[in-house]
């Protein structure tokens, strides 16, 4: 009988530090934060060269209007996380986007525009193709902005766009 009140105080103490152990792990992990996985790579600083509009259902790349004269046209240039800037026929348009990686979503914002208001190319429809974009796509070196979501047909088509230095 002598040990019983040793086994009651060993029992309740080694409680006590099993709940201190738990609680404590539940903090630990509740404060931890993840990494949220990208499974995109980020666009940040990467600039697009747009090759047409395609037609999923058709299985069709109409291929953009490009007279070759001006080289930086139809370029797509995603400069900061949420700034974005792009280059068509008629006008130099600035945008803020939002992207989300894990869900391949994207929205731009139109901020700025400067137009020509001849453009009678495919200036208009580059320009609203991107506004309307809602998703992507973005691997083995390809971009793909889709920008009628609903059904999903269509898409921009873009491949990486080395921008030339004046300085050679």
């Amino acid at each position: 009988m002598p040990n019983f009140p040793y086994k009651i105080t060993t029992i309740f103490i080694f409680s006590i530090f099993v709940a201190v152990v738990f609680v404590s792990c539940n903090e630990v992990e509740s404060t931890y934060k993840y990494p949220v996985p990208q499974t995109q790579p980020s666009l940040t600083g990467t600039v697009w060269k747009c090759l047409g509009f395609y037609d999923i259902e058709a299985d069709y790349l109409r291929k953009i209007w490009d007279d070759n004269l001006f080289p930086f046209q139809y370029t797509l240039k995603f400069i900061t996380d949420s700034t974005a800037a792009c280059n068509a026929w008629g006008g130099n348009y600035a945008y803020e986007y939002k992207v989300d990686y894990l869900k391949s979503t994207i929205k731009f914002e139109w901020i700025k525009t400067v137009v020509d208001w001849y453009d009678t190319q495919d200036g208009w429809l580059f320009w609203h193709a991107i506004w309307c974009a809602e998703k992507f796509s973005y691997k083995n070196e390809e971009l793909k902005l889709f920008y009628n979501s609903i059904e999903e047909p269509y898409y921009l088509l873009f491949k990486p766009y080395e921008v030339p230095n004046n300085n050679e």
